[in-house]
This record gives C-alpha cells, structure tokens and sequence, in this order.
C-alpha cells in the first residue's frame, strides 16, 4: 500500500512541476467587462457570469490597491472618497479600447495599470514598471 502511494506519488510530482499558470488576457476581460458594463447599463441581453467575473476581479484588485495605499506602499492614488465598482469598470474598459497593443498582457496587470493611470501616484514606477515604454 506505502510502496504503491510513493510510486503515484513519484509520478505526479513531475507533472505538477510542469503545469503552466492560466490567466485571462485583455482580449477575455475586455469581453466581460463589456458584458458588466452592459448590464449595469441595465442590459438584459447580457452573460452575467462573464459580467460577474469582470465585477469581482475589478472590485478584488481595487480593495488591495485601497490597502496598499493605507499601508503606504500605493501603487496608485484612488480617491480618499473611494470609487464605484461601475467607474472602475468603465475605466477599466476605456484602458484596454485605447490600448489593444496591451491585451496580451496578465488582466490583474491590466486592471492595475489602467488604475494607476487614471489615479497617478509618484511612487507607481518606482514599483511596477511602466508597459509602455514609447511614452517614455
């Protein structure tokens, strides 16, 4: 029974070595963030899975950039009022419309650069480094 367990064991452990991260890119979170803006544009013709998707990973990476900001290590400068999920949409949206080159890229590194570009803070490139470099 042991000797059976390690022998799984020792076969699986090379494949779960090699399992690649997956990540949504800017082509699939533009396509749910235009399904979310939709429905809270009050669409009913809408997947609200993608559009939930869209909330949720928007509203996940804005409440840690919140906190980032408290602890004083911002990576953007979000109103001390805060921001509505809905206007982080559609900035969101804005972002990735006016930079297509950028859709290839990770959609949590898209959500925070298009934060970052909206609501600006000094600090910002010291710690992530900027994506576009013809706007050097």
């Amino acid at each position: 029974m042991t000797r059976a367990f390690v022998s799984t064991l020792c076969l699986l452990i090379p494949l779960l070595l090699h399992v690649e991260p997956t990540f949504a890119g800017g082509n699939d979170i533009l396509n749910q963030c235009t399904a979310a803006q939709r429905a809270l544009n009050g669409d009913e013709d809408v997947n609200y899975s993608d559009a939930m998707f869209c909330v949720g990973l928007v509203q996940g990476i804005t409440s840690t950039l919140i906190l980032t900001q408290l602890t004083g290590h911002a990576l953007t400068c979000i109103p001390e009022d805060g921001i509505r999920t809905e206007q982080v949409v559609r900035i969101f949206i804005k972002y990735l419309s006016a930079n297509p080159e950028q859709l290839h890229h990770n959609e949590t590194y898209l959500v925070v650069h298009a934060l970052q570009e909206a609501f600006p803070c000094p600090e910002f490139e010291l710690l992530l480094p900027d994506i576009h470099p013809s706007k050097r």
